[in-house]
């Protein structure tokens, strides 16, 4: 048996070598340099010894490197694919070339940390805030979040009605409305709703203008919807998905709208709530 055989790693050995050299951040030449790069230092993985470069077999026309660097390739355009289904909008905006580079750079700063790909863009709406590209498309940390609350709202399990429990008549007062698992409720300084729902549609969609918004997000039985509402509903949503007392929101509600005319329409809020199934169930408080 020669020194090459008792040398030979194990799978598990070649498994986490190979592991490491294809999903670091900096590329193949990069990880073997111990070039930190661009790379957060906590995405800096030490190195499994001894290195295992050698069991990659070089051939006349690609370096054992080169051939690595083929599946590293590889493993970064299955992220970009995922990053490019989970935020549509923002490629539409920014264009092939520069969401290319956000990713990338994205990917040097955030590496996947978590055995399913639905977690990668989950930091990449903080991240755009201070990124370079903003400076020219200041909409761009907006339209990100929006995105990040489609993808957890399509994501999220819908939920069959519950009506309430026998209760005493006393006890009506403390009732809470609960919303559906995946209604989110976000606000924007920039006119998000039509832009998005515009690339939905795959129509042209212009730049949005800067314009405060109040966002719903929730799943209905074709889609995932981004309504654009007043602030008024948005705050009433609020207070019930916080499980506000529906008797309190109640009072909230006649101090805000006085007239009855006021009061009739939050009477059609509640009951288009009810059809869209934004209102999944009625429970007494805990």
């Amino acid at each position: 048996m020669d020194a090459k055989t008792i040398d030979a790693p194990s799978l598990d050995e070649l498994q986490r070598w190979l592991r490491w050299i294809i999903t670091d951040p900096r590329g193949v030449d990069g990880a073997l340099s111990g070039d930190p790069g661009a790379v957060h230092p906590r995405f800096l993985e030490r190195e499994p010894l001894p290195r295992r470069l050698e069991t990659v077999l070089a051939t006349p026309s690609a370096s054992s490197a080169a051939r690595i660097s083929i599946y590293a390739s590889g493993y970064f355009w299955r992220l970009f694919e995922s990053l490019a289904s989970d935020f549509p909008a923002v490629q539409r905006a920014l264009g092939p070339a520069l969401f290319q580079n956000l990713v990338a750079e994205y990917l040097m700063r955030h590496p996947s940390q978590s055995t399913t790909l639905a977690d990668l863009g989950s930091a990449l709406p903080g991240f755009a805030i201070d990124h370079e590209l903003s400076k020219d498309s200041p909409f761009l940390p907006d339209l990100a979040s929006l995105e990040w609350n489609v993808h957890l709202s399509l994501l999220s399990p819908r939920a069959r009605f519950a009506g309430p429990p026998w209760v005493q008549e006393s006890e009506w007062s403390s009732l809470r409305l609960r919303l559906d698992p995946t209604v989110r409720l976000l606000t924007t300084e920039w006119a998000m709703a039509s832009f998005w729902n515009g690339v939905r549609a795959n129509k042209p969609a212009p730049t949005p203008p800067q314009r405060r918004q109040w966002l719903l997000v929730y799943r209905d039985d074709v889609w995932v919807q981004v309504r654009a509402i007043s602030r008024s509903q948005w705050s009433v949503l609020l207070r019930l998905q916080q499980g506000c007392p529906l008797a309190w929101v109640c009072e909230q509600l006649v101090e805000e709208f006085p007239r009855k005319s006021g009061l009739v329409a939050v009477g059609d809020w509640f009951a288009r709530w009810m059809r869209s199934g934004l209102i999944a169930g009625i429970e007494p408080a805990a």
